[in-house]
């Protein structure tokens, strides 16, 4: 081959390897975007933007991007709970982690799978990917992950109301955390030990778990924990009758959701603020209730909003009120039911057949 043909040939390699980076960084960069769009809550947005990544990857084969895109739409629709579309994704996800070897990505997706199968109440399954997330993380000496894992194995047995088992958990990754220097994560198991003392009514204990991560998330400057402490106190108040306490913790987690722009946390206070006003004022309690309805249609949170309106159904009937209680239950059964959680219709269908015996 002459000097001139060879220079042709490796002109033309670099232009094609130039390609391939640009189109590969053009993908990194849809998937950053994408991100930033899911932080942000803008679910249609970020999947428009992870599909764009998606078509990228497949196209140069890029598979470890695949992989990673993957696992992120499968985040948005674990958010939206779409779970059967959830686990579709993370399924692709696994399969390409385990094809080219990643095994912090495979740790990560059957952590994410196990948060699926969680809120399916499927506890069992959820414990055994969680075993395995753990087993990966604790092979490739990764002790964040190993962290994050213990704190949802944590969850799922306070879910199950093993309370001790759920505390040894925490305790577990509260050590992993300060050996670390994770604040972030150490403030988020502080926050769950105080959910767990709250559920056994020791509430000065649950309170001094709450400002010891208040402390953290205000030292490392997370608004969005902040804030959520911030409701968990007031929740603390709340059941403690501390009404005016309660305002006033609520009022501020809300100012803080509202200046970060996070609508489902605003949607969250907005639901326990028109619980709280339920008996001094009727017609602002329903207000209430029905902004934070709002904020969940507007960020697709179908599942938040059947919630609330479960819960206010709830809140009347346990006033007597089973009368008022009903169109509330019979809008969340009939939302649950769309998104085919028939656990969670079963249990509606109980709470309605109760407030017809109760009438009020």
């Amino acid at each position: 081959m002459s000097a001139r043909r060879r220079w042709r040939v490796m002109g033309r390699r670099w232009r094609s390897t130039g390609r391939l980076a640009h189109r590969l960084g053009e993908a990194h960069v849809l998937r950053a975007i994408g991100d930033v769009q899911q932080f942000r809550e803008e679910r249609e947005a970020a999947l428009a933007r992870y599909g764009q990544a998606l078509a990228l990857y497949r196209e140069i084969g890029a598979k470890l991007g695949e992989a990673h895109v993957l696992r992120a739409i499968g985040d948005v629709q674990q958010f939206r709970k779409e779970v059967e579309a959830a686990l579709a994704s993370y399924g692709q996800a696994l399969a390409l982690y385990r094809e080219i070897g990643d095994r912090l990505g495979e740790a990560h997706v059957r952590k994410a799978i196990g948060d699926v199968q969680q809120f399916r109440k499927e506890v069992e399954a959820a414990l055994a990917r969680y075993g395995q997330a753990l087993a990966l993380y604790r092979e490739i000496g990764d002790r964040l992950g190993e962290a994050n894992v213990l704190r949802a194995i944590g969850d799922v047995q306070q879910f199950r109301k093993e309370v001790e088992a759920a505390l040894a958990r925490y305790g577990q990754a509260l050590a992993l955390y300060r050996e670390i220097g994770d604040r972030l994560g150490e403030a988020n198991v502080l926050r769950a030990i105080g959910d767990v003392q709250q559920f056994r009514k020791e509430v000065e204990a649950a309170l001094a778990r709450y400002g010891q991560a208040l402390a953290l998330y205000r030292e490392i400057g997370d608004r969005l924990g902040e804030a959520n402490v911030l409701r968990a106190i007031g929740d603390v108040q709340q059941f403690r009758k501390e009404v005016e306490a309660a305002l006033a913790r609520y009022g501020q987690a809300l100012a803080l959701y509202r200046a970060i722009g996070a609508k489902l946390g605003e949607a969250n206070v907005l639901a326990a603020l028109s619980r709280l006003r339920i008996d001094d004022d009727p017609p602002e309690s329903r207000r209430l209730l029905e902004q934070a309805l709002a904020l969940r249609r507007a960020i697709n949170d179908r599942y938040g909003e059947g919630a609330n309106l479960g819960n206010y159904g709830i809140a009347l009937i346990h006033r007597g009120r089973g009368a008022e209680a009903l169109p509330f239950l019979e809008r969340a059964r009939d939302l649950f039911a769309s998104l085919g959680l028939t656990h969670v219709v079963e249990d509606m269908e109980q709470r309605i057949a109760a407030a017809k015996g109760e009438g009020g």
